[in-house]
């Protein structure tokens, strides 16, 4: 979890596919950052949220591939 954590502070943008997916890994940061021995950074949750979105599936986009042309 802790390499997530880390590659999602230095992403623009973190999507997840569902409101409890996203919910879920922002509620359990702060527990995990506990389990740390030591250097225990704070504030990772707040700057998380603002990053965080939820993309439903299926996507859908305006123009496919073959009416391009």
């Amino acid at each position: 979890m802790l390499f997530v954590v880390w590659i999602s502070l230095v992403a623009d943008l973190a999507l997840f596919n569902s409101q409890f997916n996203r919910d879920s890994f922002l509620g359990n940061i702060d527990a995990f950052l506990h389990t740390m021995p030591d250097c225990r950074p704070r504030g990772i949750r707040d700057q998380l949220q603002a990053k965080c979105h939820v993309l439903y599936y299926p996507l859908q986009f305006d123009c496919h591939p073959s009416e391009a042309r």
